[in-house]
């Protein structure tokens, strides 16, 4: 057995191993909630309500029905999700380890659990409700099925099904791909019979591609919408805006932070990455072939170079399989410290543990406490006892998914497709569902402070169509809660006679003002409401009745207290 850590450092390497599952629990019940989550927590509601138009990537939507039973907030359905999300994200460190051990024993293979864990993009991203953390298991399982060294049948058709699974909940499993293919392949550095890596290849593959088809099949079966989009044109969409068309580095600054927050983990992944290429160069057959294997591990870390959303949450994915180099790295270091009990060495031992267990403090216990969740609760039960019955609604990402939303998401990549279209989506949304609510979780959305185009360089703005609809059909009810309505002013019925103004959602409406406003050549005071049709209306508002509005309902609950100071949305 290798020379491994001293007794008590083994002991802290646990505790802080504890410490990182411990906050995941801080982190699930009080870390804001992401607008992927809740629009991946929406398309659930879809399925239900029989109108999810997409058969790739919604296939969780059956393994979370049960969503809307846990509670009406949604901000509760995503606390219940996270909470499976976290079972699986335990189940992906336990595959890490299984695999981590047969590279390096162990000891190194709980370091390799414990420095993934304390990550902080994993410790605030790991578990969240996305379908990277649901398909990322199955991946793991699979390559733990094919880097066993025990010859089987079943074992590569096994992993074929569970990469097929993988790729249902996610087209992002290609990232995976050319480590499979190195996987598969690596036998051949050892001098095996080519038919038996090729039957190993092809079983892989077979399995994988008629697993998909299958599950393809029959999750479209229940797509109930009407009209369905392609799967093969948004998977080449997809891919194209993801990878053919994205910069070198897209997202730099997410890239930096990690280096600097988690900066051990990096120089000993680098560590890792120098000894696996001496033992690639030293060795040859079977004992080189099994160091390819590990290497292939790394290869989805050079997706961050190429991949568009390489944002905060996709880290947990490729970081999961690439941690097994810090097992090799550990294992080369901890046999330093136990040979000749350098210094140095045992510095950086103790340097790295403790900044783990304080990344696992500061990203789980700090980072929650300044980006919480209880405003967006406090928002969408405000929203549900304001509209006891669905309504149609629009915001920025299905934050009320148990409403029907009729808008589109507002992502940066959202919005570039949507200008690229150059059609005013929200006013067509408004003129064929009518949707009484909007709720202003994106900047572009907020009335109060709308943002127009300052310049020719500005990339995402609203079409100046869709900027006046918002502002000519919606009144401010609520902190970023908007309802349908009109405010009357007196000005021109002083002058011009009666006030026009074109209404874009019919229903009915009350009035609040100071005194009567005639409308239409009807009299109507203060609190009484009428029943308005779309189209142009004529007002006539009398000075002392200013300020005059028409909200649309009757009696629309508004809370007393001040709404929440916090933006809906704090970031990953």
């Amino acid at each position: 057995m290798p020379p491994s850590l001293s007794s008590a450092d083994r002991k802290v390497l646990v505790a802080v191993l504890v410490a990182a599952l411990s906050v995941r629990l801080i982190v699930m019940a009080n870390l804001n909630i992401n607008w992927d989550e809740f629009y991946y927590l929406s398309l659930v509601h879809d399925h239900l309500r029989g109108n999810l138009d997409l058969k790739i990537q919604t296939f969780h939507v059956h393994f979370f029905g049960w969503l809307p039973r846990v509670a009406i907030n949604e901000a509760d359905q995503v606390i219940a999700a996270r909470g499976v999300m976290l079972g699986l994200h335990f189940l992906t460190v336990l595959l890490l380890y299984r695999i981590a051990r047969r590279v390096a024993g162990p000891h190194a293979a709980l370091f390799a659990a414990t420095a993934y864990l304390s990550v902080s993009l994993v410790i605030r991203n790991g578990a969240s409700f996305r379908s990277d953390t649901l398909a990322l298991p199955f991946v793991m399982a699979a390559f733990d099925l094919l880097l066993t060294q025990r010859a089987s049948a079943w074992r590569p058709a096994l992993a074929g099904l569970l990469l097929a699974v993988a790729a249902m909940i996610t087209i992002k499993t290609a990232i995976f791909l050319p480590t499979l293919a190195v996987i598969l392949g690596a036998p051949l550095l050892a001098g095996q019979i080519t038919r038996d890596v090729a039957r190993r290849t092809v079983t892989t593959a077979l399995a994988a591609t008629v697993g998909f088809a299958l599950l393809h099949g029959l999750h479209g079966q229940s797509v109930g919408a009407s009209t369905i989009r392609s799967s093969a044109a948004v998977t080449a969409a997809s891919l194209s805006t993801t990878i053919a068309k994205a910069s070198f580095l897209p997202q730099c600054d997410t890239l930096v932070a990690t280096l600097v927050w988690d900066a051990p983990f990096w120089a000993l992944w680098l560590v890792g990455c120098g000894i696996l290429i001496r033992q690639i160069r030293g060795t040859s057959g079977s004992e080189r072939a099994s160091w390819v294997e590990v290497a292939a591990l790394a290869l989805p870390v050079a997706s961050i170079a190429v991949y568009r959303n390489s944002f905060p949450y996709f880290y947990p994915t490729i970081l999961a399989p690439a941690s097994i180099l810090l097992a090799v790295a550990w294992q080369r270091l901890t046999e330093r410290v136990a040979l000749d009990a350098n210094r140095y060495v045992q510095g950086v031992v103790v340097v790295t543990l403790s900044w783990f267990a304080a990344s696992a403090l500061v990203h789980g216990v700090y980072v929650p406490v300044t980006m919480p969740l209880e405003h967006q609760r406090t928002v969408l039960a405000m929203v549900h006892r304001t509209f006891p019955k669905p309504v149609p609604y629009l915001d920025r990402s299905s934050a009320l998914a148990s409403f029907p939303q009729v808008g589109f998401f507002m992502t940066t990549w959202g919005l570039d497709a949507y200008l690229k279209q150059g059609q005013p989506l929200l006013l067509e949304a408004i003129e064929e569902r009518n949707p009484p609510l909007l709720i202003a979780n994106h900047p572009l959305l907020n009335l109060e402070q709308m943002i127009h185009p300052a310049s020719s360089t500005d990339t995402l703005y609203l079409l100046p169509e869709d900027r006046e609809a918002l502002a000519g059909a919606y009144v401010h009810h609520w902190g970023p809660v908007y309802v349908a309505g009109k405010r009357l002013t007196a000005s021109s019925s002083q002058c011009t006679g009666p006030l026009q103004f074109d209404l874009l959602i019919p229903g009915r409406y009350t009035l609040e003002a100071n005194g009567p406003v005639d409308i239409d050549g009807r009299l109507v005071v203060p609190g009484q409401s009428i029943d308005l049709i779309r189209g142009v209306h004529r007002a006539t508002v009398l000075p002392e009745s200013e300020p005059a509005t028409l909200r649309w309902g009757e009696g629309l609950y508004r809370p007393a207290q001040a709404p929440p100071r916090e933006e809906f949305f704090l970031g990953f």
